[in-house]
């Protein structure tokens, strides 16, 4: 993927000689903004377990009335700010929100200073390979190292004229949207095929083909990939999972 971007990007064919050398801190704006959890319209919480390695979207949280949640969990966010995990930056954790939460103070919440750089693209600053290894650099500690923001502010990076920011942020969240409907039509498959098994193979007889068989012993899964041909297909033999109405058998 890192590969396709790369190639992407250069296929723009973006004039560098007017990139400027920027620190993270010129770019990026940390908020601290506390909540009083006891007197609030906010609803939803986020740990760093509800964020995914390298994954700029939320897509666990959990509601203040699920679970007894420590001190910590004072800072706000808001719609549009980014979730940082400061505790074991290897990790990746950068997450866009799409909603006003909480989150706990390891976690830092950041804005994009718009008169410096286009929001849409800070993100993916974040997830780059020079943020990345920045930060594991200079995180401290060993058990679970973390990463002051005075030492992230001080990452510095080549940022490109607003008007191409624009191209690559457009670019990039393009792809994104690429693989998000990839992983929503997989994400469809998965629940067909779960479906299909449930409906199909929860009798100890199925069309005369499965008598009294375990899963185990009836279903062997093939490798993704591999394809029968028509000439495979037969009225009877080895029962095979289809697409199209959901049984069928064929002579290997």
């Amino acid at each position: 993927m890192d590969d396709f971007v790369t190639d992407q990007v250069t296929d723009l064919q973006l004039d560098r000689s007017d990139w400027q050398l920027v620190k993270f801190g010129d770019v990026a704006i940390q908020q601290k903004e506390s909540v009083d959890r006891e007197n609030t319209d906010v609803t939803r919480y986020v740990k760093g377990e509800h964020m995914g390695s390298e994954d700029l979207h939320l897509r666990e949280w959990g509601e203040l009335t699920d679970e007894y949640l420590g001190p910590a969990f004072i800072r706000k966010f808001e719609q549009g700010d980014i979730l940082y995990g400061s505790r074991r930056t290897y990790l990746r954790k950068v997450a866009v929100a799409h909603f006003d939460g909480i989150t706990s103070n390891t976690t830092f919440v950041i804005k994009a200073n718009e008169t410096r750089i286009d929001k849409r693209l800070l993100p993916y600053v974040m997830l780059s390979e020079g943020f990345a290894e920045h930060s594991i650099r200079n995180s401290k500690g060993s058990v679970n190292p973390y990463i002051n923001w005075k030492d992230i502010a001080d990452y510095e990076f080549l940022l490109p004229p607003k008007d191409q920011q624009t191209q690559l942020a457009e670019l990039l969240w393009s792809l994104d949207a690429v693989l998000e409907q990839s992983l929503f039509l997989l994400k469809n498959n998965e629940i067909y095929i779960e479906s299909l098994v449930e409906n199909n193979l929860t009798s100890t007889r199925v069309k005369g083909i499965l008598n009294d068989y375990c899963f185990s012993d009836g279903i062997r899964i093939g490798p993704f990939g591999s394809l029968l041909h028509a000439s495979d297909y037969q009225s009877e033999g080895v029962p095979v999972v289809m697409p199209a109405d959901g049984s069928g058998w064929c002579n290997k």
